[in-house]
């Protein structure tokens, strides 16, 4: 359920942040930081933000390997995720963006190696585990991950429609998040997700 949950949350953060990372970095946009560091910070934001899922993985993942005192293990795969990260740096470094600019420039390729070494970590820890244990339903997991990603990648078609539209950056971060979470808690209850159930009590039970 925990994997589920944070899936769900993922999704849709991932999507929306590739979609809107120049609006939401442009609330950051005074002084010396003007629209050309906005778009290089965004252009960053978008490979990073492909992580998003991953780094909420290992943070599930990684006390399951706790609870089984199991301290090892997420050490030995962090060394060598971070041992990968670097490879996979240098390399997409001299692939990803133009060399010459600043605001498409390669230093996103170190973006993209961090989100893609981080997602082959929580792959290996999620494999390790379903060895050491039995009872993780991968099949009701993948499931709802499939109909989040779904809802998700439809969502962003609605937001990106947004984005099309001549209006100012602010404008565009309230109506595409408004728009983006609509959209997609409606998908999410139609495609009858449980998360949307179990989110929803966890957010009044807090408040």
């Amino acid at each position: 359920t925990a994997m589920r949950s944070v899936l769900f949350l993922a999704f849709p953060a991932t999507v929306g942040l590739i979609l809107l990372g120049e609006p939401v970095v442009s609330i950051f946009e005074r002084g010396e930081w003007g629209e050309q560091s906005t778009q290089a910070t965004a252009w960053a934001l978008g490979f990073f933000a492909l992580g998003i899922a991953g780094h909420s993985l290992l943070e599930v993942l990684s006390r399951a390997f706790y609870a089984l005192a199991d301290t090892w293990t997420p050490v030995k795969v962090g060394v060598a995720a971070m041992l990968g990260n670097i490879l996979l740096s240098v390399i997409l470094i001299q692939i990803i963006g133009q060399p010459d600019s600043l605001v498409r420039g390669p230093f996103a390729g170190l973006a993209l190696a961090n989100s893609l070494a981080t997602l082959i970590e929580s792959a290996i820890l999620w494999w390790l585990l379903t060895r050491r244990v039995s009872g993780i339903h991968d099949r009701y997991i993948l499931q709802g991950a499939g109909r989040a990603l779904a809802a998700s990648l439809l969502m962003g078609g609605v937001v990106w429609l947004i984005t099309l539209i001549e209006l100012p950056k602010l404008v565009h971060l309230i109506l595409g998040t408004s728009a983006g979470v609509i959209t997609f808690f409606g998908l999410a209850i139609m495609m009858r997700l449980d998360e949307v159930a179990i989110i929803t009590r966890r957010v009044f039970r807090r408040s």
